[in-house]
């Protein structure tokens, strides 16, 4: 992998480490100040899913090692899936306070199960070495893919019925 990625191993180190740190500082510091603990939770563990991200994706396009790359390719949708799955439970928290969804936090969690299970247990992974890339599980691929749209539409319906019942 040395021969396709040394030209952007500098950029990608300080194009990832800043910001999980920067995030990581924010989510600590909205955690700390907040009043709203539930906020605040939501929040700082979407903070700290996506520094994960962001440090589990540097490590996997500045290693040499195969065996590396191939231990965290599919902890990365996972990750993913889990910070998606935080930001959503943050902005259903955020705009409806006074409520507490009784499904939400077991349909986050299997969700989240789901894809912990599929990663576990999922198609071996291959290493498409051209391109220093794993092929991973088609259904986790895809199942992330129509996780992340569910749950960018719902937030998209709900913030745009929330802001209609402002207005």
């Amino acid at each position: 992998c040395l021969a396709t990625t040394e030209s952007y191993r500098s950029l990608a180190l300080y194009a990832h480490l800043i910001p999980a740190l920067a995030t990581v500082i924010l989510g600590l510091f909205a955690f700390m100040r907040a009043t709203d603990r539930k906020k605040a939770v939501y929040f700082f563990a979407f903070s700290i899913a996506f520094a994960l991200w962001l440090v589990a994706d540097v490590l996997l396009w500045t290693q040499n090692s195969y065996h590396l790359i191939a231990a965290f390719w599919n902890s990365m949708d996972l990750i993913e899936v889990t910070f998606f799955l935080l930001l959503f439970g943050f902005i259903c928290v955020d705009l409806f306070p006074d409520r507490d969804p009784v499904l939400m936090k077991p349909l986050i969690g299997i969700a989240a199960l789901i894809a912990f299970v599929v990663t576990l247990f999922g198609e071996p992974l291959s290493m498409q070495q051209a391109v220093c890339e794993m092929t991973e599980s088609s259904f986790l691929a895809t199942y992330k893919l129509w996780l992340e749209m569910l749950v960018l539409s719902i937030t998209f319906c709900i913030g745009i019925v929330r802001i209609a019942q402002v207005k």
